[in-house]
């Protein structure tokens, strides 16, 4: 049998302009489909509730409770439901992939760089460059390229002498490719703490472990940049992607309009309740919502900040406390 999560969301949404100026909250539904096989499955025959959507929501209402306080009943606007709208996008044979771990990818290399050893690098040569020039616009000879291009350079030098052998020289370009796969070993990816003692292991002074460390950071740089290849690589292909279900209402989230007609997204006007908090919980339970699948409903609880006189009513980041906690009274 199949069985279906239904995530419902508060999103508070503003004040609104009417009289009272009512709590303006957003109701946002993410549903994850699950037959019990693992398998894939069709709306038709295995999610009846969801051939029809808007239809099966068009009695629905729901509980809202603020700081855990006592729950208030409110109904919304119901006439934007569209099932033609939703016909157009979902056939009774669209696919319903259940979620499973995905694990093709679990023996895979990562291949990435240390971004902020390398903008370390970067603005340090930046940075000697300019002082080297003084008060006139910086010269090429500010770059104090000393040594030969294409060799190790000495150790201590300027970073950017260091790295010009990766660019010049085939031997640099293979030792580092070596180097590299042996601080990969048997793991997937590289840390920034495998390539400093690795430079400890085959370098002696500070000049030597820098130049060592730098060349293999750009090394896995240019490599996570290289659009080809080795000449014989294998290349994944890409097949053109096949949606589901659960792509395409990933993909409507995007159009916060589209939301409200296909009954992902319900709109609520909610009067202010006495003795409201100001920093606090809120949450939603749907009502009345007869559905044939087994269905769990989860309803996270959303931290806000309400001050309707100052005309807040906003998401907040958890714990925070904006203001003071002090009740807002309805008039």
């Amino acid at each position: 049998m199949s069985r279906q999560t239904l995530i419902w969301t508060a999103l508070p949404n503003g004040i609104g302009r009417t009289d009272g100026n009512p709590l303006n909250l957003c109701v946002h539904l993410a549903p994850r489909l699950m037959t019990d096989s693992g398998h894939d499955g069709h709306l038709d025959p295995d999610f009846p509730d969801f051939i029809d959507w808007p239809r099966t929501v068009s009695n629905i209402a729901f509980e809202i409770s603020f700081g855990g306080g006592p729950p208030v009943t409110i109904a919304p606007n119901r006439t934007l439901l569209d099932s033609t709208l939703w016909n157009a996008l979902f056939k009774r044979s669209t696919t319903v992939r259940s979620h499973r771990f995905r694990d093709e990818f679990a023996t895979r290399r990562i291949r990435s760089y240390p971004v902020n050893e390398v903008h370390k690098t970067v603005r340090q040569i930046h940075q000697t460059m300019i002082r080297g020039s003084g008060t006139a616009l910086p010269a090429y000879r500010d770059l104090n390229l000393q040594g030969r291009a294409g060799m190790l350079a000495a150790p201590g030098g300027p970073p950017l002498v260091d790295l010009l052998p990766l660019a010049t020289n085939a031997e640099v370009d293979g030792l580092l490719a070596r180097e590299l796969e042996d601080i990969f070993g048997s793991g997937r990816a590289v840390k920034v703490a495998q390539i400093d003692n690795y430079a400890r292991q085959v370098a002696f002074y500070p000049g030597a472990i820098e130049a060592k460390r730098n060349q293999l950071n750009f090394y896995q740089l240019r490599k996570f940049h290289e659009f080809n290849p080795r000449p014989g690589a294998n290349k994944a292909p890409v097949p053109p992607p096949k949606f589901d279900f659960h792509d395409v209402v990933s993909a409507i989230a995007r159009f916060p309009r589209l939301l409200r007609p296909l009954g992902l997204a319900f709109d609520l006007v909610v009067p202010v309740p006495g003795n409201l908090p100001v920093n606090a919980d809120v949450r939603v339970t749907p009502t009345g919502l007869p559905l044939n699948v087994p269905t769990q409903h989860t309803s996270p609880r959303t931290r806000y900040h309400a001050d309707p006189p100052a005309r807040l009513f906003v998401t907040a980041a958890n714990g925070s406390e904006i203001g003071t906690n002090r009740p807002v009274r309805s008039a």
